[in-house]
This record gives C-alpha cells, sequence and structure tokens, in this order.
C-alpha cells in the first residue's frame, strides 16, 4: 500500500499501475489457487445477457458467521464508469477479478455471496436500468431464498459506478414501496445492510456520459441520490426510518476528494440528519481501485478492510 500514494488520485491514472501491483500478489501461487479453487454457480436474473450473477456457497468446512442464524446473503456490483465491467474481469491478470471477492466473502467471512452483472451503456444500459437489474438481483434472491416466517439476512455492497447505480434504488419511492416488505423482514429476504465504497453520489449531470444515460441534464439532475434522499425523507416518519437497513458509506484516502470524499459525507450529513443509521469511514492508505482488487492477497493489512466489512455485517460495528 505505501506503492500507492505517489501514484495519484485520479481513476484513470492510477488504474493500469493498480492492477499491477495487486495482480502480482493475487497471481502468487496460493493465492490464485484458493481463488480459482472456488467453485461457483452462474445464474440470469432476467432475459438480457448482461443479467447474470456468479453464486458463491462456502464449503461446509467454514464456520458460520454468528450461531443460531442462516448464512447472511452478500451481493456486490462492481464499477467501471458505466461503459465497462465483468463479473471476471478480463484486463486483470489470471482471470482472478472478481472472483477474488466471491473467494474473500464466500471462503474467508462464511457468506453466500453473488458477484452480478448488470446491463452497461452500448449494451442494453440507460436509465433506469441501473436500479432495474439491482431490483432484479434482490427479487431473484427473493425467489430463492429464506421462507416467510424466517428470512434470510441480505446485505448489499456496490463500488465506484456501481454504487451509483445502487444509491438509485433503496431512494426511489417507487422500488422502495415496492419492496417495503423486504425492508421492514416481513419477506423471504431482510435487507440488513448496504455499503457504499467508493461511491460517487453527484455525478456531472452535464457530462456526455449522464446524457448518454440519462437522456437529458434535466433527468440526470432528477436522479441524483442526494435528490432522491430529499424527496423520500418527505414521507417518511421516525418508525419508517427505524426499519431501514443500516447504511455503511466507506471512501479511500486517496480517493478524489470532492467527486467521492466530499459526496459521500454529504450523502451522510443529509440522510442522518433525519435519523437513519448511517456511517462514514476512510480506508487508510487505499486508492480508488485498490480495495476489490487486494481481497485476497492473503496480507493482513491490504484485506482489514474487507475484515471489517465483515465485523460490520455480523456486529453493526466498523473497525480496521
Amino acid at each position: 500500500m505505501d506503492s500507492l500514494p505517489p501514484l495519484g488520485r485520479g481513476t484513470a491514472e492510477v488504474l493500469v499501475p493498480t492492477y499491477k501491483i495487486y495482480g502480482e500478489l493475487l497471481q502468487q501461487p496460493s493465492n490464485s489457487s484458493a481463488i480459482l479453487g472456488k467453485e461457483y454457480q452462474t445464474y440470469s436474473y432476467g432475459s438480457h445477457e448482461r443479467q447474470k450473477l456468479d453464486l458463491y456457497i462456502p464449503s461446509s468446512s467454514v464456520p458460520m458467521p454468528a450461531a443460531g442464524i442462516s448464512r447472511p446473503i452478500f451481493v456486490f456490483f462492481y464499477g467501471g464508469g458505466l461503459v465497462t465491467g465483468d463479473r471476471i474481469l478480463s484486463n486483470f491478470p489470471g482471470g482472478l477479478v472478481y472472483r477474488n471477492i466471491g473467494y474473500f466473502f464466500s471462503e474467508v467471512l462464511g457468506f453466500e455471496t453473488i458477484i452480478a452483472d448488470y446491463r452497461l451503456l452500448g449494451k442494453g444500459g440507460k436509465a433506469p436500468s441501473g436500479r432495474e437489474d439491482v431490483d432484479g438481483v434482490v427479487q431473484w434472491i427473493k425467489e430463492r431464498y429464506g421462507l416467510p416466517d424466517k428470512p434470510r439476512d441480505l446485505f448489499i455492497m456496490a463500488t465506484s459506478a456501481g454504487g451509483y447505480l445502487l444509491a438509485t434504488w433503496p431512494f426511489n419511492s417507487d422500488l422502495h414501496q415496492k419492496n417495503t416488505a423486504i425492508f421492514d423482514g416481513k419477506s423471504r429476504v431482510h435487507l440488513r445492510g448496504i455499503i457504499f465504497l467508493g461511491t460517487p453520489f453527484d455525478l456531472n449531470v452535464a457530462a456526455k456520459i449522464s446524457e448518454e444515460y440519462y437522456g437529458s441534464v434535466e433527468q440526470a439532475r432528477a436522479d441524483q441520490p442526494l435528490v432522491r434522499i430529499s424527496k423520500i425523507q418527505e414521507g417518511l416518519n421516525p418508525e419508517d426510518l427505524s426499519k431501514w437497513p443500516r447504511i455503511l458509506v466507506l471512501v479511500s484516502e486517496l480517493d478524489s476528494e470532492d467527486f467521492i470524499v466530499e459526496a459521500g459525507k454529504r450523502l451522510v450529513n443529509e440522510w442522518g440528519r433525519s435519523g437513519a443509521k448511517i456511517e462514514f469511514a476512510i480506508l487508510e492508505g487505499h486508492n480508488h481501485i485498490s480495495p476489490p482488487v487486494d481481497l485476497g492477497s492473503d496480507i493482513e493489512r491490504k484485506e482489514a478492510w474487507g475484515f471489517g466489512v465483515g465485523e460490520w455485517i455480523k456486529s453493526g460495528l466498523f473497525s480496521v
């Protein structure tokens, strides 16, 4: 991690060198064999070719995260600027990413883990496809898991552009109303927590990519998470908020200060002022790219944030 600060803060400038650093770590024989040795099953959660997910089931020898309850379900949505990304990245050496996420959260932490694709620009992606795909994964889980009288706990984490798309899901009034039972624990799954990692909560609505995704500046502006939060808060009372999942906002020390760090703080302040359960933490030594690609490196200092997320899921506390 000491090699990351000289790379800078911009996503484009740190991407390739960060991949090189962590590619060497994950390709070490003991790490790559553990990651690639973890089996998974692929399912479709919709009719589009991009609506697929990989399911990683912990081995029977992996301890239960907590006694007396079923294993939590953990979902991960990757980033890629709305234009790139796959469940297994072709531009990362050895096909190790994001299989490393599936391995770490299933075999190390003991969660049933899902890595999901979603529609991208040029591949069926156009607003509101992002939140529709998040909802599609949740509905797939709802149909597969749990019993009406014993719901399974669900946690969703997303990074970068995936985090932005995830943020357009719970704060959308129509989708929240549709999923009230999932929020309240009266469905087959109970949404317990949402983790945003290095998420840009305020897109540049005038940027070309925003216009391509939304179709107009007006539509882009109306769908920004901070705008959605203000609207949904108007219809929520303290009892409603008590049923909302906990939210954890994680940013890296070397993330873009304005685009990521300050945007995360604004979301925490806006959502937290209503009394909702939300936390904020900075991952020291990390840049925008490094957190997802360091899991599976078997280096305690690098994987500390992942164990911190695991503890937050199990006990409600985040620390590294």
